[in-house]
């Protein structure tokens, strides 16, 4: 394979369903290795992840290059006695899935800011994250709660990518929800409600729709509605490097606010936020969190020619 994926960067590789038609590999790809530098010479062994085996005809698997720039990429496979290898924790630097029974502490914190509710829970259950907050009180004294991880993330010449996967949000669009009566959910990048330097990229859903946001030292962009409907699942992503944010939702073409980005390491967080006690309150689901680094354009690894996998990686 060839590349040049900066370092530490998780490169995606996607890896033709025709590659393995030989059977020469395991059928669950227990025997994929991958190391840095060429087959016939290769160095240091190089994390991995399976993104997908059998969803599609093609497989989808992500390798992180932990030394500079590499000009080639050695896969391996064909050892029947092999065992897997793959491990998304070195792979990204965050993933969650979300397949405990409740939010992994080593990860994630969680912050109250409004303080008025009724309720305010973040459960695990069935591989989805579950927020869910009501408020208590009226006005501007509602009920407000985060989910943020621990690690904290660039947005600089070397960003990050982060994609919310399976998220789901109730939310009005166009000024239906009851009079006096509000609720939010977004998530992405941020300082987080105790945090100084006001800045953040998110997807927000909320009376506006559903949207790209981005604050810097406080001041945010105008609302911009995508017309994307969150109710039911959907796979979102933000992604800040080098002056602009960019968001990609469910295949569409990406949209970006140029201008700026966070100067700031932000957080990886999500919120919910209910006002002026709504019953129903404001809920955010998602089964799964990436986190990784991004530039732009994205670093690319492709396969390389038959004769030179077949003969000099086997």
């Amino acid at each position: 394979m060839t590349g040049s994926a900066s370092t530490p960067y998780t490169s995606r590789l996607v890896i033709s369903a025709t590659y393995f038609a030989d059977n020469s590999a395991q059928p669950d790809l227990d025997d994929l290795r991958f190391f840095e530098g060429s087959c016939a010479k290769p160095g240091a062994e190089l994390p991995y992840w399976i993104d997908s085996e059998t969803s599609g005809p093609d497989h989808v698997v992500w390798v992180r290059s932990e030394s500079p720039n590499p000009d080639e990429i050695a896969m391996y496979y064909g050892n029947p006695a092999a065992t897997r290898r793959a491990d998304a924790n070195r792979t990204f630097d965050l993933l969650d899935a979300f397949e405990s029974t409740a939010l992994d502490s080593n990860i994630w914190t969680t912050q109250l800011w409004k303080t008025n509710c009724a309720r305010n829970t973040a459960s695990v259950a069935g591989g989805r994250l579950i927020l869910d907050v009501a408020s208590t009180a009226v006005g501007d004294k509602g009920c407000d709660f985060f989910v943020m991880s621990k690690a904290k993330f660039l947005c600089g010449t070397v960003g990050t990518l982060v994609e919310f996967r399976g998220v789901t949000q109730p939310y009005w669009r166009g000024g239906t929800q009851p009079t006096g009566i509000y609720r939010r959910a977004d998530q992405g990048l941020g300082d987080g409600p105790a945090g100084t330097s006001g800045d953040s990229v998110a997807i927000v859903a909320d009376e506006f729709g559903v949207y790209l946001s981005r604050c810097l030292s406080g001041a945010c962009s105008p609302h911009t509605d995508s017309g994307i409907d969150v109710a039911s699942p959907v796979d979102l992503s933000i992604a800040c490097t080098n002056g602009k944010v960019t968001w990609f939702a469910n295949g569409q073409s990406p949209y970006t606010l140029t201008g700026g980005a966070p100067s700031a390491d932000l957080r990886v967080y999500l919120h919910v936020g209910s006002w002026d006690q709504y019953v129903q309150g404001s809920r955010t689901e998602v089964s799964e969190i990436r986190a990784r680094r991004y530039t732009e354009p994205e670093p690319a690894l492709s396969i390389g020619a038959q004769q030179t996998r077949s003969s000099m990686c086997p």
